[in-house]
């Protein structure tokens, strides 16, 4: 007998360093059960913020899956119970899922869905995977390029010969991962800037992808 599963999307925020856990336990008041909380690195291009050293800072970085029918309006939920339409309160999107496996052991994969709206074609994240130290490079090339900041996680290893993993990606502990969220027509010129400033095709010392965004809150414009 075949059962019909609910198809998934995952919330991302990205919020100060003491509001991860804050989040999660807010989003278990909505509904949502779980989440994963990684210490991260923002950054921000504005030169202000930059002398006054207040650009670099300590964030979380949220990750929670939930059905894709309730995600966007868990997401203004979030957004307007943490204050996201003011500075530095955090930021927040949605991304679809191809498959998630649950914790009773039973894999749900996605179905075609619809977007809300067109608003929602608007964002795409990139990751770039590059080694230690070279996230600042990444986030500078992307600045120039046109985007607005970006968050630098670290990559490390739980004990001998083990690597982290997120998205399924093992990540050696001398490598970090950089995620910028963009508006989807600089899209390709921020990728060209960062390919050309950490050459990653020729060095082959990382990676980067580009994921669809279902929709975002928090996005300084």
């Amino acid at each position: 007998m075949k059962t019909d599963h609910p198809q998934y999307a995952l919330c991302v925020f990205i919020v100060p360093g003491d509001k991860g856990s804050r989040l999660v336990n807010y989003m278990g008041e909505l509904g949502v059960a779980g989440g994963t909380i990684i210490p991260a690195k923002g950054t921000s291009s504005d030169k202000w913020m930059q002398r006054l050293q207040l650009a670099e800072n300590h964030k979380d970085l949220v990750f929670i899956a939930a059905p894709v029918d309730q995600s966007n309006q868990l997401m203004k939920q979030v957004a307007s119970h943490f204050k996201f339409e003011k500075a530095n309160r955090g930021i927040g999107f949605v991304m679809p899922l191809q498959r998630i496996v649950s914790k009773a052991g039973q894999a749900h994969k996605k179905q075609p869905t619809e977007r809300v709206n067109e608003d929602m074609q608007k964002y795409q994240a990139i990751y770039t995977i590059v080694n230690l130290g070279d996230g600042g490079l990444v986030v500078k090339a992307a600045a120039d390029a046109g985007a607005k900041g970006g968050t630098i996680i670290h990559g490390r290893g739980a004990g001998d010969g083990e690597t982290a993993k997120i998205f399924a990606i093992e990540l050696e502990p001398e490598k970090e991962i950089v995620l910028i969220l963009v508006k989807a027509e600089i899209v390709d010129e921020v990728c060209a800037a960062i390919l050309d400033t950490v050459d990653l095709e020729h060095s082959k010392s990382g990676i980067l992808f580009v994921q669809d965004v279902i929709s975002a809150y928090g996005l300084v414009q």
